[in-house]
């Protein structure tokens, strides 16, 4: 068994347990086009927590929870836009949830998620795929992924004159640390 084989320490139970998010050492962002494509609008969540429960091969549960305020983007009137019901309705909805049903390991350091992401309200399945680097002692990991999504899914239909693109671009990168495995 390699020490970075996430495949390896999954099946000798070195990876049953609960893993927690590093909210400080991990981002999500995302992309959106705007002015037809012009111009691309970056911003960040600094507020992000999550857990991933493994059980064992083929059994995961996984969460990520994204405050909605904690959206930054460096101008402050576009994220008051952002934060209201034209995009995300932060004062209905402040959070953001993706839910991981099934991870399934590709490689030595891929992995494949499905799951639910729910946004401004509005929850429609999604699937990616994901890096996965393991700690030489296996006790943390870190997973990079990437999703496009629709925004219109999310009712986020907002775009005077067709000039906000639909397809927005979400990236993370989360660092989860291994607390005591769980006693089966």
């Amino acid at each position: 068994m390699s020490v970075n084989d996430p495949v390896s320490i999954v099946q000798n139970k070195g990876a049953i347990g609960t893993w927690s998010l590093d909210g400080s050492s991990s981002q999500v962002e995302f992309a959106a086009k705007t002015f037809w494509g012009l111009l691309t609008v970056k911003g960040r969540f600094t507020d992000v927590d999550g857990q991933v429960q493994v059980d064992g091969p083929g059994s995961v549960n996984a969460r990520l929870v994204i405050e909605v305020a904690s959206l930054d983007t460096k101008q402050t009137k576009r994220d008051e836009h952002l934060r209201s019901s034209d995009f995300f309705d932060a004062e209905h909805h402040p959070r953001m949830e993706i839910a991981v049903d099934e991870i399934e390991l590709t490689g030595l350091d891929r992995a494949a998620a499905q799951g639910r992401m729910t946004v401004a309200g509005q929850t429609h399945p999604i699937s990616f795929d994901a890096t996965v680097t393991l700690a030489p002692d296996g006790q943390r990991v870190e997973l990079d992924a990437s999703i496009e999504v629709d925004r219109t899914d999310f009712g986020m239909t907002w775009s005077p004159m067709g000039m906000v693109r639909r397809a927005v671009r979400g990236s993370a990168h989360l660092v989860l640390n291994h607390a005591e495995p769980s006693a089966k």
